[in-house]
This record gives structure tokens, sequence and C-alpha cells, in this order.
């Protein structure tokens, strides 16, 4: 069935993955004397100005692209994993795999990414909402695993009746 809590569950992390592409994961404005610097992270691009200096803006895609890459398959796995629904213990494996790369993703963000802004702009990283958005999705994945755990019990204690 596909109206069951998990599902829900899982279309809210879909619904997450699609909003971490409209909100900042870290961004900043430092004024210095005459220059302003700035930075934007988003899961598609990394984006560098320093106003007042004369150098272009940088634009990077191919710093974000393993970002871009994970977000999009843990995006496409939780619809998949929805119609899953007669195969619980498949179910059960694309969760878990789904958990596993959030935590990648999480991991990615917080130390390699602040590291990469540290690098290259020279200020510390501010975190803004999309940063902690895979945090949410991990809450939901997690208890989309407890929904599916516990209908997988609730069938094989009926498979015992029998």
């Amino acid at each position: 069935m596909i109206q069951r809590m998990q599902s829900v569950y899982l279309f809210l992390v879909f619904v997450v993955f699609v909003l971490m592409a409209f909100f900042p994961i870290a961004q900043q404005l430092a004024m210095e004397s005459a220059n302003q610097n700035q930075y934007s992270l988003y899961v598609y691009k990394f984006y560098y100005a320093v106003k007042g200096s004369g150098i272009p803006p940088l634009t990077n895609f191919v710093i974000t692209l393993p970002m871009l890459v994970v977000s999009c398959i843990i995006a496409v796995m939780a619809i998949i994993t929805i119609f899953l629904y007669k195969r619980r213990l498949a179910q059960m494996n694309m969760v878990k795999t789904m958990v596993f790369l959030n935590i990648l993703l999480v991991v990615g963000i917080f130390f390699w990414y602040s590291d990469i802004i540290e690098k290259r702009t020279e200020l510390l990283p501010s975190y803004d909402i999309g940063a902690y958005l895979p945090l949410i999705s991990l809450v939901f994945l997690i208890l989309a695993l407890r929904g599916i755990r516990k209908d997988e019990r609730m069938v094989r204690a009926a498979d015992r009746l029998r």
C-alpha cells in the first residue's frame, strides 16, 4: 500500500532534497577595508566574489558535483523505494543505502566542503538552512526504516499463525 506511513516519510525525504536545490548550504558576506568578500555554496554551484578588487567572480560547478550526484541519487531512490511496498526487504535495503549516502553527504558538507570554503575564501563557513536539510531527511529515513521493519514483523507474525 502506498498510503503507509513510511511512504509519507520517503516522500518527505524527496521533498527535502528538492528543497536543497533552492536553499544555500553556506553563505557569507565579509566586509574588509575596501573589498567585500561574498560566497555562496549551493548543491549545484559554488560562487565566490571579491567586490571592489577587480577580480571577476568565480562560479565553480565541479566542486559541488559529488554533492549534487549524491543528492540526486537519494531523491530518486526515495521515489523508487515508495513503489517497492510489496518487497519490504528490498525496501529496507534501499533505505539503509540512502541512510549511508545521507551520512556521507552530511560528513561531506560539514567537513570536506567547510575545508574547501576556508581554503578558497579565507573565511570560516557560515552554514545556512541547506546544510541542515540532510539531517532532517536522515530523521525521516530512520522513521521510514522503523515503519518498514514494523510491517515486516507484522507480516511474519501473521505467517506464523497460519
